[in-house]
């Protein structure tokens, strides 16, 4: 759950008080002159932009974006996470276009995709759970998701007779509010003039000094009005703090003002033999990074793969965690966690950073993450070797060795490698407890072996993939154990060989 230190004041405030910490993303798709072309969500999603403009977000945080790609909506939604972390305050994306539903899972679909069932969703569509984990991993505070998507499903089956569910599944989160166009499994309506839904939200905008959720509720009524019952939006918050999006300068209101955690100035020292020790006993060394987005910026790595142990606190702690990484055999505390998806690791990270600050244990502006691709490399030892600018995917296996030199099979007890590889033999079958084997000389264990570790990077420019490095206990053959091997991973798999790293950037 997200929490933020707020402090209640009375202020006579006007919109442009607190402009400057609201951003927003609006995207539109009509996908004009296609079989999915609808009539109104480009001009649904400027005249939204527009109406924002006049509620306190400036015109400056106000990103449109009409007919893009899915590589073009990934970026957009990646760069939008940005500007939340690094400004806080409220954040808010807007979808008007075609979503659909697979299995329960919530699919927006981009311009020019390319899909002739829905199956090709997944691949295809861009899951709404990814912008959804981008606001909550930002940790700015309030975040708003809207989709004016519960349009009807035009897409078959490949299967026969396969029921095509309608409209948008239930969305939930910590900190973030979604709003839907039309309750879960029904469709929402287009008159022509504009979505009946995205209507009746800026006609209902401008109220001063209404609560987000008593707007909505108007809306909701507005909506059932003008259709005669026949669409009924529906939100669902999962806000701590009260959002109104006009506050009027002829009253007092109170407002809750986001403020750092930490007062004071908090300094993480940390060395190779002396690593900083965090609230769960995990512990960081110094790694120096060479060239790429963080070259000489004080980056330090979890000593060790993040443990069960870890990850239990984190479940324990937050509602709704997908408990399948407490099914792996052999798995005891302090193994490594696995069953666990990039999602599920990079949620754990997020978590953890509000923890630690709301506890003065880090800084305003120190975050715990997964490391970039750049920066694993530079943790293994060819950082300095690689081009931090090429992708993941066209460096794989480019270059030759292994973390223990250039000698094939491993040397006996180098790290918990599969057991079928011809010389080699360790003590485990599958994981082993972290810091078991050797320790390398940046003091962390295991950057090669026990489990495949992910990595925030995309594996590709085609954006479908995270990146996984480092080998496992479960591959017998050589390439897979190359310092310079990556793995592609979809962001919501789950398999017993698959943890993660933390990292923390400080300052």
């Amino acid at each position: 759950m997200k929490r933020l230190l707020l402090v209640a004041f009375s202020y006579f405030l006007s919109p442009s008080a607190i402009a400057e910490n609201r951003n927003a993303l609006i995207v539109g798709c009509d996908y004009k002159g296609t079989a999915l072309e609808l009539p109104s969500p480009a001009k649904d999603a400027a005249a939204l932009a527009t109406a924002l403009g006049k509620v306190g977000f400036p015109k400056a945080n106000i990103s449109l974006l009409t007919n893009p790609t899915r590589q073009e909506l990934v970026q957009a939604c990646d760069r939008f996470h940005e500007k939340l972390k690094a400004s806080g305050g409220v954040g808010l994306f807007y979808f008007s276009g075609h979503g659909a539903q697979v299995g329960g899972t919530n699919y927006l679909i981009p311009s020019k995709a390319a899909i002739k069932f829905r199956e090709h969703l997944k691949t295809e569509g861009l899951p709404a759970s990814y912008i959804a984990t981008n606001m909550e991993a930002a940790d700015n505070g309030i975040n708003i998701l809207i989709l004016d998507a519960c349009r009807n499903n035009p897409l078959p089956s490949a299967k026969k007779k396969a029921f095509a569910p309608k409209g948008l599944a239930r969305m939930d989160g910590d900190g973030i509010l979604f709003c839907f166009a039309a309750k879960d499994g029904q469709e929402a309506l287009d008159t022509g003039k504009g979505s009946v839904y995205t209507n009746a939200l800026i006609a209902n905008i401008a109220t001063p000094n209404v609560g987000i959720l008593t707007l909505l509720t108007k809306v909701r009524k507005d909506v059932k009005a003008l259709t005669e019952n026949q669409q009924e939006p529906f939100f669902y918050s999962g806000l701590d703090d009260p959002f109104v999006f006009l506050s009027s300068s002829s009253r007092k209101i109170p407002l809750a003002i986001p403020v750092p955690e930490i007062t004071s100035d908090t300094r993480i020292a940390a060395t190779k033999e002396k690593p900083f020790a965090n609230s769960l006993g995990m512990k960081f060394a110094p790694v120096k990074i060479t060239g790429g987005p963080t070259d000489g910026k004080n980056i330090l790595f979890s000593i060790w793969e993040t443990r069960r142990m870890d990850y239990e606190a984190y479940s324990k702690d937050v509602s709704g965690v997908d408990d399948k990484w407490k099914s792996a055999e052999g798995n005891e505390a302090l193994h490594p966690v696995v069953n666990v998806s990039w999602e599920d690791a990079t949620a754990f990270c997020a978590w953890l950073t509000r923890k630690e600050r709301a506890e003065g244990k880090i800084g305003p502006k120190d975050e715990y993450r997964l490391p970039s691709d750049h920066e694993w490399s530079c943790a293994i030892g060819i950082g300095s070797k690689e081009n931090a600018g090429t992708s993941p995917k066209d460096k794989s296996q480019k270059l030759p060795g292994y973390p223990w030199g250039n000698s094939w099979p491993p040397p006996n007890g180098a790290g918990n490698f599969d057991s079928r590889i011809a010389g080699y033999s360790d003590a485990y079958d599958r994981t082993a407890p972290v810091g078991s084997f050797r320790v390398d000389q940046n003091g962390l264990y295991d950057l090669s072996g026990n489990v495949f570790e992910w990595c925030r990077a995309w594996y590709s420019s085609g954006q479908d993939y995270r990146v996984l490095r480092g080998g496992s206990w479960i591959n017998p053959a050589e390439f897979y154990l190359r310092s310079s091997y990556r793995f592609d991973g979809a962001p919501r798999i789950r398999y017993d060989y698959n943890g993660f790293r933390c990292v923390l950037s400080v300052g």
